[in-house]
């Protein structure tokens, strides 16, 4: 059985979309979130095994 390669969940937040960003992209903002510290590396990165 395959598995989806995704989550998707929809919520209502009653903050600026502007503070809901920072908190989801941010150290700070996961960290705050979460309840703990957080590192946040946003760079697109892509992964070769080296296989063709």
């Amino acid at each position: 059985m395959a598995f989806p390669d995704r989550i998707e969940r929809t919520l209502e937040l009653a903050q600026p979309p502007e503070r809901v960003w920072a908190a989801l992209t941010t150290a700070d903002g996961l960290g705050t979130w979460f309840g703990n510290s957080a590192e946040v590396d946003l760079r697109l990165v892509a992964y070769l095994d080296g296989r063709l």
